[in-house]
């Protein structure tokens, strides 16, 4: 039998004291507006170094000069909750992002809880990329949110498994407007696992003591012969009572 999933990294627990690399785990932002190719790059566009890149009051966020808690930008990482910076301020778009650096060679799954904090707004898109290509993609305006599981694929020591927060809403637009999001990555062994089946209703262990109706079960006939029509009505034509 295969082995049973065993979970390498979490957002959330995997947080700790919110360092940069504790528990293999990494916060920073892309500034798409001020990329010339506009594409991103894992290896020089995620940004931790930036002086304005803070870790203030339990989150990491981007302030200004001499202003190291400025809204704007709104672009900032907390250990569940995340905003990205929207085209509607002047800083332009930026992606809040955290990244995992793999630990281990393995198959790997991801469980995804992903929701936005206020239903205001037009959402915000969550990215999952491994070394920069994406694997998922979701835009949603749900406080309710998602709960599924990813696919990562075969992955290797030193990958970069990128979670990003776009200001990307459903109607394509970019502003930044109420996009406060909330996430909770667990990062398991092994491919996704099939769903599970719940059992409903068995004839055998449910038998009982084969009363009718015992757990929703009943016993009967249907005389096809003596049917006019000679057509099944289960409304009519299930005898249990002769």
């Amino acid at each position: 039998e295969p082995e049973p999933p065993v979970s390498v990294a979490d957002s959330q627990s995997g947080w700790g004291s919110g360092a940069q690399g504790e528990n293999s785990w990494y916060y920073g932002y892309y500034n798409q507006t001020a990329d010339d190719d506009g594409t991103y790059d894992p290896n020089t566009d995620f940004d931790t170094t930036d002086p304005n890149w803070t870790f203030l009051n339990g989150i990491w966020q981007l302030g200004v000069d001499g202003n190291p808690a400025a809204n704007a930008p709104w672009t900032n990482v907390g250990q569940v909750n995340w905003h990205p910076n929207g085209d509607n301020q002047p800083q332009g778009v930026h992606w809040a992002m955290k990244r995992w650096v793999a630990t281990v060679d393995d198959t790997l799954h991801v469980r995804v809880q992903f929701k936005k904090v206020s239903p205001n707004g037009n959402g915000t898109t969550l990215l999952i990329l491994n070394n920069g290509t994406e694997i998922y993609r979701v835009t949603m305006n749900s406080t309710a949110g998602i709960d599924e599981l990813v696919d990562l694929g075969e992955i290797f020591a030193g990958d970069k498994i990128d979670f990003a927060l776009t200001p990307e809403g459903l109607d394509g637009g970019l502003a930044d407007g109420a996009d406060g999001s909330s996430l909770i990555a667990t990062i398991f062994t092994g491919p996704v696992p099939p769903p599970t089946v719940e059992e409903l209703a068995n004839t055998e262990s449910d038998w009982g003591g084969a009363a009718q109706g015992e757990n929703n079960w009943f016993y009967g006939y249907w005389n096809k012969t003596t049917d006019l029509d000679g057509n099944y009505d289960p409304n009519e034509d299930f005898d249990n009572v002769d």
